[in-house]
């Protein structure tokens, strides 16, 4: 990404109007990114929490087969 970003720069010939569309992208782009890695952080936690239920869920229903299957 950025060898092609310093291409652009370069054939723009050092044009302000370039280099300045460029910073901008460079800045949103990893603004982006940043809200794109909190995102996922957030999706991973929620999977945590939710597989653990799912865990609990898997051990009651297992341990209440048993006793059924004991009577």
């Amino acid at each position: 990404m950025c060898g092609a970003l310093d291409a652009l720069v370069t054939a723009a010939g050092g044009s302000p109007e370039v280099a300045a569309a460029l910073a901008s992208f460079a800045v949103e782009r990893a603004a982006t990114a940043e809200r794109v890695g909190t995102h996922l952080q957030a999706v991973s936690a929620v999977g945590v929490v939710a597989l653990a239920a799912v865990d609990e869920a898997d051990a009651r229903m297992a341990s209440r087969t048993s006793q059924a299957a004991r009577r």
